[in-house]
């Protein structure tokens, strides 16, 4: 399967980081280097600002070019993002709305979307300072935005969530971190199999 992995966080020193190589090394056991791509919004340099909204066109973007190049090759899209106000960093939304874009990724029929991503899946695997329970509880929680309507609207289906919550709370310990980078391994490891 060719996998697609989006790091959202935007400094590579974060623990989304570690989650990004983490669940790298557990895909590449059972898939060739050729299979993985990784784009890391943390070191790219791009606008994540969509200037005029889809009414015209911004300046050409090297990172847009290529995100949309390896999303149209990847079978499976992998989202690694923290959650900031109940959503996600500026500079995924903005990688989101860039990329994402209408007559690539959807195009509207009247007042419903025709889907040009279908047949591809997606798995999130976020990190939040709220609990967990509340992160996926709320009404707007970033799987349901994903689900419903970001990758939705587009045709892909998000199929997995992982949610690491109470981040820099009393019961984030290094240990309970490890353990989690050993579990997106593993689902990664899953992941390569299919």
């Amino acid at each position: 399967m060719k996998t697609l992995i989006i790091q959202g966080h935007p400094n590579t020193a974060s623990f989304g980081q570690a989650v990004a190589d983490a669940y790298q090394r557990g895909l590449r056991t059972h898939t060739g280097a050729e299979n993985v791509r990784e784009i890391n919004l943390g070191i790219e340099d791009f606008d994540p600002v969509l200037r005029y909204g889809y009414r015209e066109r911004m300046e050409p973007d090297q990172l847009i070019e290529r995100s949309q190049a390896d999303l149209a090759w990847a079978d499976h899209l992998v989202i690694i993002t923290p959650v900031w106000w109940t959503t996600f960093p500026s500079v995924l939304h903005g990688w989101f709305e860039r990329v994402l874009t209408p007559g690539y990724a959807y195009r509207m029929n009247h007042s419903r979307p025709e889907r040009l991503m279908q047949g591809k899946t997606a798995s999130l695997i976020a990190t939040s300072w709220a609990p967990g329970f509340y992160t996926r509880l709320i009404p707007n929680s970033p799987a349901r935005l994903l689900r419903k309507h970001v990758l939705g609207i587009c045709g892909i289906r998000l199929d997995k969530t992982h949610i690491l919550g109470s981040m820099d709370g009393p019961k984030d310990t290094v240990e309970r971190r490890i353990r989690f980078l050993e579990y997106v391994e593993s689902s990664a490891r899953k992941t390569g199999r299919r």
